[in-house]
């Protein structure tokens, strides 16, 4: 949760103490692994989520939104 700074113009800043992905919050959660879906287990997650770094995987997001924005335009036109 970001700490909100407001300055004295009235503009908000928001200010985050803790980085985390929705992954990690996800195991931080009470009971998380009740939430999967029958045969996923949390330890499967967590091998298939080391397999990338972080950055690796927000830049093949990317990629993948890039493509798929690509094919949107494509149709609407």
């Amino acid at each position: 949760m970001p700490l909100v700074i407001t300055a004295a113009n009235g503009k908000r800043r928001r200010i985050y103490l803790r980085w985390a992905t929705p992954f990690e919050l996800f195991q931080e959660m009470p009971r998380c692994e009740s939430l999967l879906r029958p045969g996923v287990t949390l330890a499967t997650l967590q091998q298939f989520a080391q397999l990338q770094s972080d950055t690796e995987a927000a830049l093949e997001m990317q990629r993948a939104k890039r493509h798929l924005m690509s094919r949107v335009g494509k149709r609407s036109a």
